[in-house]
């Protein structure tokens, strides 16, 4: 999973540029509050339709003003720089509203950096609440909890569990890991369906 779909994903924005690196970012801004089925519609829309998508609403809308007034060349550069560490990265992220540290981790990782999402789903296996860290300044807190264990332990972890959830909708963990950069690069851009129905259809 990690290993492999990580590098692709991170690839896929090297190779093609700041386009690329808008459409890992609305990914992560359609995830917020958002089920994984429906993400191949809310991502497509914000990459095509930009800030008139019905799929950016409440903090979503500062959050793409604000992501879009960066220059994105130098935040390529700073992602892909060894000396510029991944803590002071997400802090400057989190400066986006509507982001915080967890997002803007996600973001990260997807561009591959040495932190993950630590969402509900992989939270509640700590038995953490979901604002543990809701505050800027907590990012380097964030950062030695998620590397504990290591990004890849929680990439992995998040795709089995939302496996366990969807059942009927996906084959396997390794599926849904793989199925990110399908969304991201708009290889599938409609709503998953359970698989007997995606079958039948």
């Amino acid at each position: 999973m990690y290993k492999t779909d990580m590098p692709a994903i991170r690839d896929f924005v090297y190779n093609n540029g700041p386009k690329a690196l808008d459409s890992v970012f609305y990914f992560v801004l359609g995830s917020i509050r958002v089920k994984f089925l429906t993400l191949p519609v809310v991502t497509d829309s914000i990459i095509e339709e930009g800030a008139r998508s019905r799929h950016i609403w409440g903090n979503k809308t500062v959050a793409y003003e604000d992501y879009n007034r960066l220059d994105k060349i130098k935040l390529m550069d700073d992602v892909q720089n060894p000396a510029k560490d991944t803590v002071s990265l997400s802090r400057e992220l989190a400066m986006m509203r509507g982001i915080g540290i967890t997002k803007a981790s996600f973001f990260l990782q997807l561009l591959g950096r040495d932190t993950a999402c630590m969402d509900v789903h992989n939270l509640n296996l700590l038995g953490l609440h979901h604002k543990t860290f809701a505050k800027v300044d907590s990012a380097e807190k964030y950062y030695e909890l998620v590397n504990e264990k290591g990004s890849e332990f929680w990439w992995n972890n998040w795709c089995k569990t939302v496996h366990r959830t969807y059942e009927k909708h996906f084959d396997s963990a390794e599926q849904i890991s793989n199925l990110h950069l399908d969304i991201i690069s708009q290889k599938v851009t409609t709503p998953f369906k359970k698989k007997e129905l995606a079958h039948a259809s």
